[in-house]
């Protein structure tokens, strides 16, 4: 986007048309040139959008005549590593006819900015025209291509960007995690993968993230310090909301009241099962065993769910302390 561009309403048409100033050689040549910015692919328009390497180099972006302060921006879907801008003026301009900071019709590159979302350009001082007799000539700024050049910031944990999903972004560019990492920027584990604490790559260690190990219950976990200090910095990952009836740090347990079943391995789906006892003829408040599953019964009851009343002993209710009579 920018700030300023000619002929983008019928009176900034009108103004366009007037008479403009070129350098030729040493001299100053003055030529009428019509800007109608209105229609986006007007012959005559200078859009922003003209910018772009596809629009050709006959297009170019002009902003409105005399106004010095103007600026072209760039928004940006995710976070980019920048190496250098460059811009192709239309207009060849000599160095004493311009602020002393441009020295040619390229800008200087701009190296090693750093990481940046939004670039903005401003455009502060226009060149000095002579008038040529009765005629006032108008300047301006036009730029036929703007180069940036970078690539998407990746923590060292990627090769290469992909499409961003954003259709709305100007310039796209989503980081192709590798090492089990995740997000735009590559900058943080995967959801399986924190067992260990997240880190940038390295030249000489990849930092790559570690599965933690859920059992097959979880689909997630999040890095604990504490844990991975009471480790003694072996394994720091915590599994998040764990299935299957499984509870603890790896999902390595039942929950209360279910027990273990040993027919299949603690990764099945089925390897905790609901212990089952019979509310009538159990002890209330009491858990059953985890290993086996056998429930605490009443003083008059047996049965590894507390279902039946002991020998002697009949008519099991919940009402009665001790279960049968």
């Amino acid at each position: 986007m920018g700030s300023s561009s000619c002929g983008t309403d019928l009176q900034a048409v009108i103004v366009a048309g007037f008479n403009q100033a070129f350098l030729k050689g040493n001299d100053w040549n003055m030529r009428c040139c019509k800007c109608d910015s209105r229609l986006p692919h007007a012959r005559n328009g200078h859009r922003v959008a003209n910018l772009l390497s596809s629009a050709g180099r006959a297009r170019w972006w002009q902003s409105q005549s005399g106004m010095e302060h103007v600026y072209l921006q760039l928004d940006l879907d995710e976070k980019f590593q920048l190496s250098s801008i460059v811009l192709d003026f239309r207009v060849k301009f000599s160095v004493q006819d311009l602020a002393s900071t441009i020295t040619t019709s390229y800008s200087q590159s701009v190296n090693k900015l750093g990481q940046f979302t939004n670039l903005r350009i401003n455009f502060t001082q226009l060149p000095h025209v002579m008038h040529h007799s009765y005629r006032s000539p108008s300047s301006f700024y036009a730029v036929t291509e703007m180069q940036v050049l970078g690539s998407c910031f990746c923590n060292g944990h990627a090769d290469r960007c992909i499409p961003s999903r954003d259709p709305r972004a100007m310039v796209h560019g989503r980081c192709e995690c590798q090492h089990n990492t995740a997000g735009p920027n590559c900058g943080h584990c995967a959801a399986l993968y924190n067992d260990r604490p997240w880190a940038p790559a390295e030249d000489n260690d990849p930092h790559e993230c570690q599965l933690c190990n859920c059992n097959g219950h979880s689909a997630s976990c999040h890095f604990d310090p504490e844990v991975f200090h009471s480790s003694g910095g072996v394994s720091g990952g915590v599994c998040d909301d764990c299935q299957h009836n499984t509870e603890g740090n790896n999902c390595e347990r039942c929950k209360t009241n279910y027990f273990r079943n040993q027919r299949q391995d603690l990764t099945h789906p089925e390897a905790c099962q609901p212990c089952e006892c019979d509310p009538d003829g159990t002890v209330p408040g009491s858990v059953c065993d985890p290993l086996s599953g056998h429930c605490v019964c009443k003083e008059n009851v047996q049965g590894e769910r507390c279902h039946l009343c002991k020998p002697g002993f009949a008519q099991l209710t919940h009402a009665n302390p001790l279960g049968c009579r």
